[in-house]
């Protein structure tokens, strides 16, 4: 919380007031820095396992401040002041950010901007070139002299969560959009396979038709075939009635002639007999 650590600290003590705030868990660390704390639930810590923690009285030299000039927390870009005095942008970088920041207590810079302060003769001018290797302040060269303007004043923000939490969300975000994907995939597969099965049996259809179709069609040129020869027998039958008619229409003249004969024949009879 910005303190530069603590002097001591007890257990087994108890609240004087009895409080319903809930046991967190265990905070376990490997450095001198919460980044490098983990926190655990413990179902068996009791009450009486509280801690209790005094720490020094010293606090980092940095703060923010929002227009009117009352101090303020990290979650906005806001002046930044040392000891009282702003901070020149001038070589100020991502280090220098993520070093202030730390120095205040928190993980790192979330961002960070040069401008001008609504009110800027409220403040003197403290900190000019802030050069950091690190993001660590130990790593950082500064001057308190300078010819800088309020014009390039450092406004800030810093982050509440570590960058082992911001990676763990992305991975979570990352993970999440993977699953998301696969899913995706799936369901495009499985509609693609039942679109697959769908014209894979229109194609049988369309084939069956076609089988169907020469079949309709074989039928026809034998049909066809038999039409053709129906016709043939039929001009057939027409000459043969044709012959028929010229041999009737000869057999009536023979009749006619035969008829003819017969009169004749008959008067050359009547008149031998009248001779007779």
């Amino acid at each position: 919380v910005g303190f530069k650590g603590s002097l001591n600290f007890t257990s087994g003590e108890r609240w004087k007031i009895q409080s319903e705030m809930p046991i967190s868990g265990t905070i376990e660390c490997v450095g001198p820095s919460w980044t490098f704390c983990s926190l655990s639930k413990d179902e068996s810590c009791r009450i009486e396992h509280e801690t209790f923690l005094t720490c020094q009285g010293f606090r980092s030299p940095f703060s923010l401040v929002d227009n009117r000039g009352e101090l303020v927390s990290h979650v906005q870009e806001h002046l930044l002041l040392y000891n009282g005095g702003t901070v020149c942008g001038r070589e100020f970088s991502n280090h220098s950010a993520d070093a202030v920041c730390k120095d205040m207590g928190y993980p790192g810079a979330g961002s960070w901007r040069k401008g001008r302060f609504r009110d800027p003769d409220s403040y003197r001018i403290a900190l000019d070139k802030v050069n950091c290797t690190t993001g660590d302040w130990i790593s950082c060269s500064f001057m308190t002299s300078h010819d800088c303007r309020h014009d390039n004043d450092v406004f800030i923000s810093c982050r509440v969560c570590s960058e082992t939490a911001d990676e763990e969300e992305k991975s979570g975000e990352s993970l999440t959009a993977a699953i998301v994907t696969l899913i995706c995939v799936v369901l495009v597969y499985l509609l693609f396979s039942k679109n697959a099965q769908i014209v894979e049996k229109d194609i049988q259809i369309v084939e069956k038709d076609i089988q169907i179709a020469e079949k309709d069609i074989q039928i026809a040129e034998k049909d066809a075939q038999i039409f053709e020869k129906d016709i043939q027998i039929v001009e057939k039958d027409i000459q043969i009635a044709e012959k028929d008619a010229q041999i009737a229409e000869k057999d009536a003249q023979i009749a006619e002639k035969d008829a003819q004969i017969a009169e004749k024949y008959a008067q050359i009879t009547e008149k031998c007999n009248r001779i007779a």
